[in-house]
């Protein structure tokens, strides 16, 4: 009997913005700023090492933007100064509001209503059945979308929309002081994306598409409009960034399962 492929949610942030603010100042603390390997994050954010659980929290600091992947392990992000260190209390309102519509997530529902508006009692069942999120744990995705929410300050304890969103928006990455940008994900030798040669790049009205050569002989496309800007490019990087995150949640959490088989 051919046993079905488990459905996986889309990517959200596991833990809420209020949450993620307090790791970015414990990582402030005791790390400082700069780089500093998985393994010192793991630690300052509370874990014996690196593993599923700090996993699942570096990734909800990334869908948040305060956190970013450089070359030898993570960089609290500039975005975070701003939450962190903000030189004047306007300066922190709108980072948090940039913080909170910095996930994909975030973006596609809060785009659906306007100012003065009440995010619906079903909102668990909109991500479901709308934006791609699982069943199982729509509610807990639910539930994390409005703390955030309301502790950015964009909703008030009603759920009405009180701040636009678009006074938000997602945090486009800076380059590092190794003079790599903060987002581009190194170190991933076996996915590389082929250059846009003109046998790999195809130009259709107002699309081009790429395709990229993976491990194993296979391939993956990606779809983009033809005028890409700066910003876009930034949060496709972002988007990959997230997506090597994942990937390191799920190994986590298989060599935590075969640890305790």
């Amino acid at each position: 009997m051919e046993l079905k492929k488990k459905a996986r949610s889309r990517s959200y942030p596991g833990y809420g913005l209020q949450e993620c603010v307090a790791w970015a100042e414990s990582i402030r603390q005791q790390l400082g700023s700069g780089s500093h390997d998985r393994e010192s994050v793991a630690r300052a954010l509370g874990s014996r090492g690196v593993n599923g659980a700090s996993a699942r929290k570096v990734a909800s600091l990334a869908h948040f933007g305060l956190l970013d992947r450089v070359s030898h392990g993570y960089s609290l992000s500039p975005l975070s100064d701003s939450v962190l260190k903000p030189i004047e209390d306007s300066e922190q309102r709108h980072a948090l509001m940039t913080a909170f519509m910095n996930p994909a997530l975030y973006r596609e529902v809060m785009a659906c209503y306007s100012v003065g508006e009440v995010l619906p009692r079903q909102l668990a069942t909109i991500l479901c059945r709308k934006h791609r999120i699982q069943d199982s744990v729509s509610a807990d995705a639910a539930r994390i979308l409005l703390e955030s929410a309301r502790f950015s300050g964009i909703i008030d304890e009603g759920n009405r929309i009180v701040r636009s969103p678009e006074d938000g928006g997602a945090h486009p990455s800076t380059p590092d002081s190794t003079g790599e940008t903060a987002g581009v994900i190194p170190g991933t030798e076996d996915a590389k994306l082929v250059r846009p040669q003109e046998e790999f790049r195809e130009e259709s009205g107002d699309c081009q598409r790429f395709r990229f050569a993976l491990t194993r002989g296979r391939s993956a496309e990606l779809v983009v409009p033809c005028a890409l800007t700066g910003d876009d490019i930034r949060l496709m990087n972002k988007q990959m960034e997230l997506l090597q995150l994942q990937s390191e949640i799920m190994q986590s959490n298989t060599e935590d399962d075969n640890g305790r088989a």
